[in-house]
Order: structure tokens, then sequence, then C-alpha cells
């Protein structure tokens, strides 16, 4: 399923945020995609909010991996792979174990572990737009 959304603003953020969740269907992975700057993080801290998570989310840009709690949801995991450089590191700070598509697990920058996702995932493509319009495309 493709599915196209549109944010001009931050109060636009929680309609859209509310439809992507709707959309994914049983897709428990989430991959984020959009160029530095595009909304990635904003993005994934409003859909960990959203699922009810205790902590706020936050850029685990140094961390790699943050790991959030909800009453509803259980775990939900937030990686931000883009300071690795091969699939080996990525193995070597457990990635594989997190993302099993038992828990919800939002990826940025997914394409150093392409080879680990699995079958059911979802991808979740951000343009920024000059004007500060997001397009959000939603690929399940």
């Amino acid at each position: 399923m493709n599915k196209e959304f549109v944010s001009r603003d931050l109060i636009d953020l929680s309609a859209l945020v509310n439809d992507i969740l709707q959309h994914l269907g049983e897709a428990r992975v989430v991959c984020m995609q959009g160029s530095m700057g595009a909304g990635k993080t904003t993005l994934v801290k409003h859909m960990i909010h959203e699922l009810g998570a205790i902590d706020s989310g936050s850029s685990p840009t140094f961390s790699l991996i943050n790991e959030y709690h909800s009453e509803n949801h259980g775990k939900i995991y937030h990686l931000d792979l883009f300071r690795l450089n091969s699939l080996e590191e990525a193995l070597d700070i457990g990635v594989e174990d997190v993302i099993e598509g038992k828990y919800w697990c939002f990826i940025e920058w997914p394409e150093v572990i392409d080879p680990l996702l699995p079958e059911l995932h979802a991808t979740v493509a951000i343009k920024a737009l000059p004007d500060g319009t997001r397009i959000v495309s939603l690929k399940n």
C-alpha cells in the first residue's frame, strides 16, 4: 500500500502521525527515509509519543539505539544508524534483536541494515519543500 500525506507545519503533525500509524497495518518496523533535516527525528518523536511512551523521544545519534516504554505497546525502539559504516557494525551492536518485528521500531538511515530488515516492514519517506511543507510517503 502506498499513501501520501502533506504537513505544512507542526500543527498538522498530530493528525499526520495518527494517519500514518493507522495505515501501517501489522508492520512494527518502520524505516525512515529523507535527507538530513527533513524531519525524520521530529516525526519519530511524535509517533513515539502517540504510542504512549513514558519518556519523550530524542535523537539516538550518539547512542545509536534508544529504548522507550509504553503501557499499551511495551518496548519502542528508535535507531539512528547514520554513523554506521557496515552491516558488521550493526550486528555488533545487536540491531538484529531490536528489529525482529515484535516491538515498534523506528529506524533512521536504514540502508546499512537492509539485508536484516524483516519482510513485514514499512517505509516512511519525507521530502522537505523550500516553503517548509513536508511530503510524507508511506509504503508497506
